[in-house]
């Protein structure tokens, strides 16, 4: 366990620093699709640990798509889930938002941090790493913190409908 993750961080520090280049195999993805592996592994993993999930999907996502390559998609979901499990308040909700605006699937993950002292040792590069996938795929990726409460917002565009 310890050697994956030490190879993970490798891997994240190559990938932001530039050094190597990632070849991602875009593909027309249903948003419903990756609302249900969302659900499926994530949340579900989430939950089996004691975390309390608020989740609000909205209905109209289901009928589009947009261009990613789902293994790197995920990678960065599975890095999400990591950083909650470190720097989130068990004691809270974790919101997961799902909504389709401005031509785009937009996925917030929100949740309370620990207090302060307990972050220590974070270098940010996960979050970097996240950051970088998704806009090698086009998207965007945006952190906020507000006070004790910390958002990641992905933005992917979406598809042209046929």
């Amino acid at each position: 366990f310890q050697l994956k993750e030490m190879t993970d961080t490798l891997f994240e520090y190559s990938l932001v620093s530039g050094k190597t280049e990632e070849t991602y195999t875009l593909e027309k993805i249903s948003v419903a699709d990756i609302l249900v592996s969302i659900e499926d592994t994530q949340m579900a993993d989430l939950i089996s640990d004691g975390w309390q999930i608020e989740k609000s999907f909205a209905a109209e996502s289901v009928e589009k798509y947009i261009d990613v390559d789902m293994d790197f998609f995920c990678r960065v979901l599975d890095n999400l889930v990591s950083n909650i499990r470190k720097y989130a308040d068990k004691s809270h909700k974790l919101i997961f938002t799902a909504t389709i605006k401005d031509n785009c699937f937009r996925l917030s993950v929100s949740n309370t941090v620990l207090q302060s002292e307990m972050l220590e040792g974070s270098t940010g590069v996960g979050l970097k790493t996240c950051q970088k996938i998704i806009l090698d795929m086009k998207g965007s990726f945006k952190t906020e913190r507000t006070g004790d409460t910390f958002c990641v917002t992905i933005l992917e565009p979406l598809c042209p409908e046929e």
